[in-house]
């Protein structure tokens, strides 16, 4: 009864929360069963309580970053509603200029709040993926065409370059894909000068691989803050904070590229701009 007894003494160290007690295979036949089927149970348990954690500290840091976002915006609206009752906007067109003002730091706050959404749901995976095999040249030339007439109204440009030497397939949610580009096309056109900012989207290959850069011709990115650009809410680079980001639109980026089974990553030099990087995977598969 030795197994059965250490069996007993190991189960009460589980029973109050020792879950690094290795459950020993002491005894054989049923006995032994035994043994494994509690090793499991304790390893199960370990798991879903390392994932409960994870979970808890996830929405205790979403709520922090968030709620520090919403600061700013909610602040702005507060006071130019203030302004208008306490009298400062005296006259119609500065009242009218007040609301309109206000009005668009609400849309700042659902942009904040459909960011959060998005990157919950990627990040304890209940998004699903909506896969389709696309060629990647004819996309990014119809993506760039969409997005040229925005940069053209901000005097500023937009192009795409095709360094492919035949047609390239990959598999995407294209959905999704576009909101990668629209993040990082965002944040590189707001970091890019009035008449002289450049943007532009080039495509090569490895031997396995498209690359997609997207490069700009902004100020760049410091060296310290360039491997942290990807985390939620980071906000080192002072010079690549705007108004109306929630701080998520990189690290939303990643997520859905790396559920792609691609890569993401990013190179600059401060003054000499900046690029984003992404690696998909060709699709050999025959039609």
């Amino acid at each position: 009864i030795k197994p059965i007894v250490s069996l007993n003494q190991s189960a009460l160290k589980l029973a109050n929360g020792e879950l690094d007690t290795v459950i020993d295979h002491d005894g054989i036949g049923e006995i032994s069963n035994l043994c494994d089927s509690v090793e499991q149970l304790r390893l199960k348990l370990k798991e879903s309580i390392y994932f409960r954690k994870k979970t808890d500290d996830n929405r205790k840091f979403l709520l922090s970053g968030i709620s520090h976002d919403l600061r700013t915006p909610v602040t702005a609206i507060r006071g130019y509603i203030e302004g208008i009752l306490d009298g400062v906007a005296i006259t119609e067109e500065k009242k009218t200029a007040y609301l309109k003002t206000a009005l668009k730091k609400t849309d700042t706050i659902s942009l904040m709040i459909d960011d959060l959404l998005l990157y919950s749901k990627l990040d304890l995976n209940t998004l699903p993926f909506e896969l389709t095999k696309i060629n990647i040249a004819v996309y990014l030339e119809e993506y760039t065409a969409e997005m040229q007439n925005d940069f053209q109204r901000k005097n500023k440009q937009l192009t795409f370059e095709n360094a492919l030497s035949q047609e390239r397939f990959v598999t995407v949610d294209t959905s999704k894909f576009n909101r990668v580009l629209q993040n990082i096309l965002s944040n590189a056109e707001k970091n890019i000068a009035e008449h002289t900012g450049k943007v532009i989207i080039s495509l090569r290959e490895n031997y396995s691989s498209v690359i997609i850069e997207i490069r700009d011709n902004g100020r760049g990115i410091k060296e310290e803050d360039l491997p942290n650009i990807f985390t939620r809410f980071y906000r080192g680079d002072a010079a690549r904070i705007h108004d109306g980001s929630s701080g998520l639109g990189l690290t939303i980026a990643k997520q859905i590229v790396e559920g792609l089974g691609g890569r993401i990553w990013a190179l600059s030099k401060e003054g000499q701009g900046a690029a984003i990087l992404i690696s998909l995977k060709k699709n050999m598969d025959k039609e």
